[in-house]
């Protein structure tokens, strides 16, 4: 089996899994790490949304409210959490993966790359099991404000300079 498929499996099971990464995707990771001083602080201010907690936050402040289900990983490794609304698309069948960052005792480095995925709350979407439809845009609103955030606005972002 493949560590994708392990990793899948583990993440229908108890919403979390682990791929090892290789030689090329850590190098990939570092370039992502080592290139983030080069973007130029206006354009990190103009996608930064602190009521939010989105986009270009500030280096180490804590925004998480939940310590449960902290992923133990290697230095090679790469954790794959479910959120909510994969638990909502599956009609609950996979569980959602809350958690923290954990700091530290001693002080070391440490980075993260976060991606979220959401779709479209316009978009009708259907769940995996049930086959009924799922409102995806009040579970946004829902497990994100949970959090103390502020509820999700449809926004439109500035362009990134040469991306088209």
């Amino acid at each position: 089996m493949s560590d994708i498929q392990s990793c899948a499996e583990a993440i229908a099971r108890t919403g979390s899994g682990i791929i090892p990464m290789t030689m090329a995707m850590m190098e990939s990771y570092a370039s992502l790490i080592d290139g983030f001083p080069a973007i130029p602080e206006e354009t990190k201010r103009s996608y930064r949304f602190d009521d939010e907690t989105d986009g270009f936050l500030p280096f180490g402040s804590e925004y998480a409210h939940a310590d449960t289900k902290p992923v133990r990983l290697l230095e090679n490794e790469l954790a794959v959490l479910s959120g909510s609304l994969l638990t909502q698309l599956s009609d609950c069948a996979i569980p959602a993966t809350y958690h923290a960052v954990l700091n530290p005792d001693r002080p070391r480095q440490r980075s993260s790359l976060i991606y979220f995925a959401n779709p479209d709350g316009a978009e009708e979407l259907i769940g995996f099991c049930r086959k009924k439809r799922v409102d995806l845009s009040r579970s946004m609103n829902v497990h994100h404000t949970r959090f103390g955030n502020r509820p999700i606005a449809p926004r439109t972002y500035p362009a990134l300079p040469g991306v088209q």
